[in-house]
């Protein structure tokens, strides 16, 4: 039982989240111990459960790491292809004023 209580992460109000009423703390002594062979085994299950945990929470970690670089390498992206697409709007904005100054100054040297 207290194999349970570890991995179920405790007792709350109580009681033992998801086994509801047929554990409560008041029964907690009543037959559960078992005896030393069962334990070994629900001691190995345990080792292995935590183990498969550890495993799930490290792969969760790296796949969380990798989506955020991920979305900074696309906004790292978006923000480059915005400073760009203002770059050339400049350009063309030089360029427009340019060509409008030298059709002015055609123009009044033609006068």
């Amino acid at each position: 039982m207290d194999m349970w209580l570890k991995v179920d992460g405790g007792v709350h109000k109580g009681r033992v989240y998801g086994l509801g009423s047929e554990c409560s703390v008041g029964r907690r002594t009543s037959g559960f111990s078992g005896a030393s062979s069962s334990s070994s085994v629900n001691q190995y299950e345990f080792e292995l459960l935590h183990k498969k945990l550890a495993d799930i929470n490290e792969l969760y970690l790296k796949e969380k790491a990798a989506r955020e670089e991920e979305a900074k390498q696309r906004e790292n992206e978006e923000k480059r292809m915005r400073e760009e697409e203002e770059k050339r709007r400049e350009e063309e904005e030089k360029r427009r004023k340019e060509d409008e100054r030298r059709k002015d100054d055609e123009f009044t040297c033609h006068w």
